[in-house]
């Protein structure tokens, strides 16, 4: 009859047995592809694959689990090498995408004038927030993108609020002037409706990045829109806009408590006459933690 025998070579918890919950996971383990266990010092570790982010959580197990090797020299003998009583489980969890808020946050753009403000802050390219983010890299690039974030000499930045509703009145009110469809307009004549609008109320409107521009047109463009060719047609979202001006309203009278006839008249008189705000635009959406 076989028996077991405790090897030399015997380390108590010297290995780690993995349990993955889905085909996915199965499938990224298998082919070799990037896995990344992510978290600070005070964080819930996840792990990260590509496209999704899973909780890493031990479990006890009720019985211990013996893992051994058969010895050649003695057919009869198995070796312990290691006696497991807990596994490792892998859970698919929401991507952990606030921490952007955190680390983008002492850096907001609000234009060329501001930007000495940040010479001594922390900046971070895309690869700073993916090893620090816990979230996987197609998760991170939807966060970023949720957040309006843009890219500046490498470096991601996110908005101040009354800077972007500048540049967004710079853009319907030249959109107005120059008589374009303010709801729909080519990519190219949405940048110059931005640019102008800036020069007549900036010294030096030249200096916005290109970048800048095109944030903003994206921040309210419906999510499919193709922003790389110029004569594209770009459609701006009711529900974006009526979202951030409604938004903007109550951040500037922070603490203050409306009436809601009060607050719906001042929401449509800071609305394009085009879009009507609905208070259906206010409600939270489900987002990542």
């Amino acid at each position: 009859m076989p028996q077991l025998v405790y090897s030399k070579s015997f380390n108590k918890n010297s290995f780690h047995l993995v349990e993955l919950s889905n085909d996915d996971l199965v499938q990224a383990f298998e082919s070799g592809s990037r896995l990344v266990i992510k978290g600070l010092p005070d964080d819930e570790a996840v792990l990260c694959t590509t496209s999704a982010t899973y909780s890493v959580r031990e479990v006890k197990t009720s019985n211990s689990l013996v893992l051994s090797t058969f010895d050649k020299d003695n057919h009869d003998t198995w070796r312990v090498v290691d006696d497991l009583s807990n596994t490792i489980e892998f859970l698919p969890c929401l991507a952990r995408t606030n921490r952007i808020n955190t680390l983008l946050h002492s850096t907001l753009y609000a234009g060329p004038s501001e930007e000495f403000k940040h010479q001594n802050k922390t900046m971070y390219t895309f690869s700073d927030l993916l090893s620090t983010v816990q979230a996987s890299e197609q998760e991170l690039i939807q966060g970023l993108k949720e957040r309006n974030a843009f890219e500046i000499q490498g470096y991601y930045r996110l908005f101040e609020r009354n800077y972007l509703h500048r540049l967004l009145d710079a853009l319907v009110t030249q959109a107005i002037i120059q008589g374009h469809d303010v709801k729909e307009m080519s990519v190219k004549n949405a940048y110059e409706c931005v640019r102008e609008g800036l020069a007549a109320v900036e010294d030096e409107p030249t200096s916005v990045p290109d970048a800048v521009i095109m944030a903003c047109i994206a921040a309210f463009a419906d999510d499919d829109t193709d922003l790389t060719v110029a004569t594209n047609s770009v459609h701006f979202n009711e529900k974006k806009i009526c979202r951030f001006l409604g938004e903007v309203i109550l951040a500037s009278a922070k603490g203050k408590e409306w009436r809601l006839e009060d607050f719906m008249e001042v929401w449509r008189q800071v609305t394009p006459d085009v879009y009507q705000p609905q208070m259906e635009a206010l409600q939270v959406s489900q987002k990542s933690p």
